[in-house]
Order: structure tokens, then sequence, then C-alpha cells
């Protein structure tokens, strides 16, 4: 199945970003509200660059079909950057650059990476839930679908496991854990 290739192909990216994204420090509870605010800015600096694209290679047919508009992410990451008094200005300039996506499948790769950090945001929130440091926050962004996550995770996987253009999924997986890497790079604590 695809979803697996991606995964398991993937799986050295995703280690590297768990670790620029303080995966440890979640779980070990030692993550900081600079650490938070970091993950959010990195978070909708891809957001940012990656809905409109990838969404709109995906079109309308597969929009329809694995509710494409319910998987928007950035409203979240607002709330929850407001809530903890984020100043985007110092991010506008990055050097960083949109990637394209040139398939369907390729997009369907991106969305992939997406869509497997919501799953894991249920892991995530459960952990910060118990951190007082975030008691008061919203945090949107892990919770965006809420009761629906597993439900919206396995309606993405048929989807993706219907095509078989693995190589564009893989390119469209691969340049989005790099764009997520080369962005927790650019952006320096708050």
């Amino acid at each position: 199945m695809l979803s697996n290739i991606i995964k398991s192909t993937t799986a050295p990216l995703h280690t590297r970003l768990e670790q620029d994204l303080f995966a440890a420090a979640i779980m070990d509870e030692s993550f900081t509200l600079a650490d938070y605010n970091k993950v959010l800015r990195v978070n909708y600096m891809v957001h940012q660059l990656l809905e409109p694209v990838i969404f709109d290679v995906l079109g309308e047919r597969i929009s329809q079909e694995v509710e494409l508009t319910k998987r928007r992410k950035l409203h979240a990451l607002e709330e929850d950057m407001e809530a903890s008094g984020i100043n985007l200005s110092q991010d506008r300039q990055l050097p960083v650059e949109r990637p394209a996506f040139n398939s369907e499948a390729e997009a369907l790769g991106a969305l992939y990476v997406l869509e497997g950090a919501t799953l894991g945001g249920q892991v995530i929130i459960k952990r910060l839930k118990k951190n007082d440091l975030f008691a008061t926050l919203p945090l949107a962004y892990y919770n965006v679908y809420a009761d629906r996550t597993g439900v919206m995770w396995k309606q993405f996987l048929e989807k993706i496991n219907q095509y078989e253009d693995h190589g564009s999924a893989l390119l469209g997986a691969q340049k989005v854990y790099k764009l997520y890497l080369e962005v927790a790079e650019a952006i320096k604590p708050a």
C-alpha cells in the first residue's frame, strides 16, 4: 500500500523532523512555551506555503471525496498563535520557497505528511494537557479534527492507497518533509 511505502521510505526524514520540533521534550514534559511557539511558527509557515497549492492541485473531485475543506489547518494555527501572542513579522522574510506539486499523486503525498502530523497531534495534545504551562491555551492545531481524527485519517488513507504512482506520491511527501526541516532551521526561537 502506498501509505506504507511513504511511511517507511520517509522514516529518516520523519525522525529528523521530530528531533527538530522537540518530540522528546514533549514526551518527557520538558517542552517549554518558547518551544511551543517555535513549533506553531514552523507549522504555520509550512501550512501557509502548502495548503493553497496542494488544495489547488487536488481539484474539486478529490476535494469532495476527502472533505478537503475540513482539512485546512491555518485557522487553528492562527487561533493558537493569537492565544500565545506570537508576532509573525520576523518570519515573513524567511528564505524558504514554496515547493511545486505536479500531479494529484504528488499533492496527495504532500498531504499525507500534513495529515500524519494531525494524527500525531492526538498524542501531543494528551501530553500537553498534562503540563500546567499549556492549561490555558486552546491547542486548536493539535485537536483540529477533535473526535473525528481517526475517521479523517482512515478516509484519507483509503484515497491515497488507490494511487499507483508511488514515485510521485513519495516525491510529494519528501518535498514536505524537506520544507519542514528548512523552515525549522530558519525559524529561531522568539
